[in-house]
């Protein structure tokens, strides 16, 4: 078993190796929100595709989020396929600026304080 000794104690990197998980990819859906007035981007990004200095600008604008309610989401039509295998977001009320994804629409800011 490889081991190093940390001052403190022991590193047992085949132990650590094996419990070691990185999230899984697959259960995650990429989409890109509309915020901070990035219409023209996505606008440029619909007309003439992903160029590598446009994805890198759209980042930013990019939220992962659960297979399951990615596809509830494209099933209702607020999200869309706006270049083949990436999603957009149909209309401003699925993102809030203070709250993230909203998935449901009676959840405000101030009805989340107490």
């Amino acid at each position: 078993m490889l081991t190093r000794d940390a001052g403190d104690g022991v590193i047992q990197f085949r132990t650590a190796a094996a419990r070691f998980h990185l999230i899984d990819d697959s259960a995650y859906q990429t989409i890109l929100v509309r915020y901070d007035n990035n219409d023209a981007l996505l606008g440029q990004l619909k007309k003439e595709g992903p160029h590598r200095w446009l994805m890198r600008k759209l980042q930013r604008y990019s939220v992962n989020l659960p297979r399951h309610v990615f596809a509830q989401l494209e099933a209702k039509g607020d999200v869309y396929q706006i270049w083949p295998g990436i999603y957009a977001q149909t209309s401003a009320a699925l993102y809030n600026d203070k709250l993230g994804v909203v998935f449901d629409s009676n959840i405000t800011p101030d009805s989340l304080v107490i």
